[in-house]
């Protein structure tokens, strides 16, 4: 991972912070969790993500703390967004490690089209 300010193509199962104008720009928190599902198309611009939450109450994909992810909380693999390649950029996005294959299969299993 390079920290230069262009953008760069994140790896699926990746779990980035990522700054929310680049997810969704009513969003009421500044930065939230994100864990990369891939690129929609080889010819697209846009990223998949599956942004998570600490609302338990919330369907979706159940994600265990894990601080050396920076997920100090409980949390759900709760909405599925898309974001810009073009975006896709320090320091926007910040990487933050990778999850287990089980935890991005069942991810998958939810959230693709």
């Amino acid at each position: 991972m390079t920290l230069a300010r262009k953008p760069y193509l994140p790896n699926p199962g990746d779990v980035y912070w990522v700054n929310t104008v680049v997810l969704y720009r009513y969003d009421p928190k500044p930065h939230r969790p994100v864990l990369v599902l891939g690129v929609l198309k080889p010819t697209s611009e846009d990223i998949a993500v599956v942004t998570r939450t600490t609302d338990l109450t919330l369907e979706g994909v159940y994600s265990a703390a894990d601080p050396s992810l920076r997920l100090n909380k409980p949390g759900v693999w709760a909405y599925r967004r898309n974001a810009k390649l073009s975006q896709w950029m320090f320091p926007l996005v910040k990487w933050r490690g990778a999850v287990s294959h089980a935890e991005l299969e069942a991810v998958k299993a939810k959230f693709s089209r």
